[in-house]
Parts: C-alpha cells; sequence; structure tokens
C-alpha cells in the first residue's frame, strides 16, 4: 500500500486538506505530530491512519 507521511497539521486548513485528499485517493496517512492534544482527540482524524506522537525536531527519532 502507498503511504503518505504528514509532518504537523492543523485541525483546518490546507495541510488538513491533503490529509483528506490522500486519504480519498486511497493512500494511507501517517501524521507525525508534537501536539499530545491531537493524540488525546483521536477521533477528529478519521483519515489519518496513523499518528504518532514524535519530537519532528529530532531528525534521528524520525
Amino acid at each position: 500500500m502507498d503511504t503518505i507521511v504528514f509532518i504537523e497539521t492543523n485541525k483546518s486548513g490546507s495541510s488538513r486538506e491533503a490529509i483528506k485528499a490522500a486519504e480519498k485517493l486511497n493512500f494511507f496517512t501517517v501524521l507525525l505530530t508534537k501536539k499530545t492534544k491531537f493524540i488525546n482527540e483521536r477521533t477528529i482524524f478519521p483519515d489519518v491512519h496513523q499518528m504518532i506522537l514524535t519530537d519532528i525536531n529530532d531528525y534521528d527519532n524520525i
């Protein structure tokens, strides 16, 4: 399965629309985020197949 990895997003706006579009095109969507609030509110992102809490500034970790 083809996958697109997104680094951060907002609840609305172009970054969010990109995730929705990728999911509609049958891509597996992964979101890397440092926002624990997004992890806790996981249900508002039904088009994100996998959400990973990470420090996006730690390149070795990514």
